[in-house]
């Protein structure tokens, strides 16, 4: 009995211990890689809505190798790395999609779940009363 139980104790162990959560998936890393302009932001306490300002426009671009720029009036204002996973999100409850930028980049981001429908990219921050993002691609 105490074998038996052993044996089930060793094989509970081991399985929880090769699970791990899926990584970035390559269609949905092929889609998001491009330029994307910024639109508007909304969210935070008030929950208020921002247009992105028409004299400054500001790109998001993700590359093949993990690198990231983001530049305002094609000047570069940040650059780094950024990796793709998934997270449990504060809005669905479930994992979805999230992109984490590098410390050097934004030492406070812990991960924000990032959706994409067509040629829109929203980045929502993973936090309560943390702002969305909103980005249409550059063709």
């Amino acid at each position: 009995m105490k074998t038996t139980i052993y044996t089930i104790l060793a094989f509970m162990l081991l399985s929880s211990s090769t699970c791990k959560k899926e990584q970035e998936s390559p269609d949905f890393k092929k889609q998001l890689v491009g330029k994307w302009q910024y639109t508007g932001k909304s969210g935070g306490y008030a929950g208020k809505s921002q247009k992105a300002d028409p004299a400054v426009v500001t790109v998001l671009e993700f590359k093949k190798d993990n690198a990231f720029l983001r530049s305002e009036n094609d000047q570069v204002k940040l650059q780094g790395t950024y990796s793709l996973t998934r997270l449990k999100s504060i809005y669905s409850g479930k994992e979805e999609n999230a992109v984490q930028f590098d410390a050097t980049a934004d030492p406070q981001n812990k991960g924000s779940i990032i959706t994409l429908r067509n040629d829109s990219l929203t980045i929502a921050d993973n936090v309560y009363d943390g702002f969305t993002s909103d980005y249409i691609r550059i063709k």
